[in-house]
């Protein structure tokens, strides 16, 4: 079937090509927002129940509003992906899952007088596997609305579509980090020096600072001997917080006890500060050594399938995401108080 329909004049809801043209639009604006839509190329037959990525032919085939249109379901809001610094993120093919060590490896580096030879270890300990979950959601899109014309109420039915799926992963990543037990926790430490008045404009800043530094000295030495994270003193540390807590951690983190500009900053290391909506309490942070026994995988990116009822002229749209995350080492994570 040529899907090239030059000089259309008008979108023609009784000819299943145009249609298909519309459905096209739909799928590509449900994919992930690192994906552009590229409206230049051709896009291959497609199936009744199953609509995948599929590209328009030349922008000259369609008329301006229509062009317009599949501009508009181009445009990609940015999605609350911070939590792709904090897990290795890996791929999935063929496969419901990956196994994790549940403990460190065995690897030593010795002295080796002459003559002798290396000795080879493998991963040390048990296993365990991590499986991917299918997450699904549906929404129903009138006809009334295409024979209307009222593409905007469409475009609105799929982001909100759309942004629960991606809203979703996040809330699963977060959730998994907030439901360390509290042996990771840090309380708000004391004043250094501790002569600083309470009413004193830096106070709040310095007991944050040496908060920040106890965390970071603890993620350290609880993760100094292990094979599959930095020595922690090269380590870029991320720092998870509310939204409600970013300016006050910027501050800390920029804290000097003297106002001189080659002042050191009275935290030491390297951090990357990751805000976000998704955390249940604003009144605690994280401090994390990323990646390493912190894991998640794609089994599915977002994919839409659609299918058409005639019995009341909707639209069928349902869209499937299957991903995994896991946190192997509780020890990489520090849970740091305010107050």
């Amino acid at each position: 079937m040529n899907y090239n329909i030059l000089n259309w004049d008008k979108l023609n809801l009784k000819n299943p090509v145009h249609m298909n043209t519309v459905k096209y639009a739909m799928a590509n604006y449900m994919r992930s927002p690192s994906t552009a839509f590229n409206p230049n190329k051709e896009f291959m037959k497609a199936r009744r129940h199953a609509v995948s990525l599929q590209n328009m032919a030349t922008v000259s085939d369609f008329p301006e509003y229509l062009t317009n249109l599949f501009a508009k379901f181009q445009t990609m809001p940015i999605y609350d992906m911070g939590y792709e610094a904090i897990f290795d993120i890996r791929p999935l093919s063929g496969t419901d899952g990956y196994d994790v060590y549940a403990t460190e490896d065995n690897i030593q580096f010795v002295k080796i007088l002459p003559g002798g030879t290396v000795k080879y270890y493998g991963q040390a300990g048990a296993k365990y596997r991590v499986y991917v979950d299918f997450y699904g959601g549906g929404a129903a899109i009138d006809h009334r609305l295409l024979y209307a014309r009222d593409f905007y109420r469409i475009e609105e039915l799929l982001t909100a579509l759309r942004n629960r799926a991606y809203i979703k992963k996040a809330s699963v990543a977060y959730g998994l980090i907030e439901a360390i037990g509290a042996g990771i926790n840090v309380a708000w430490q004391n004043l250094d020096p501790s002569t600083l008045a309470n009413t004193d404009a830096t106070y709040t800043m310095n007991r944050d600072a040496q908060t920040m530094v106890t965390a970071r000295n603890t993620l350290i030495a609880n993760n100094l001997t292990k094979g599959y994270v930095p020595d922690g003193l090269t380590q870029t540390f991320v720092i998870l917080c509310p939204y409600q807590l970013t300016q006050r951690i910027k501050r800390a983190l920029a804290y000097r006890r003297q106002e001189m500009i080659d002042a050191t900053t009275e935290v030491p290391g390297n951090f990357v500060v990751i805000e976000t909506t998704m955390l249940a309490s604003s009144t605690q942070y994280y401090m994390i050594i990323p990646k390493g026994k912190s894991t998640g995988a794609t089994l599915l990116d977002l994919t839409q399938f659609n299918e058409f009822n005639q019995d009341n002229l909707t639209e069928k749209i349902a869209d499937w995401m299957a991903f995994g995350f896991d946190i192997g080492d509780t020890p990489q994570f520090a849970r740091l108080a305010i107050s």
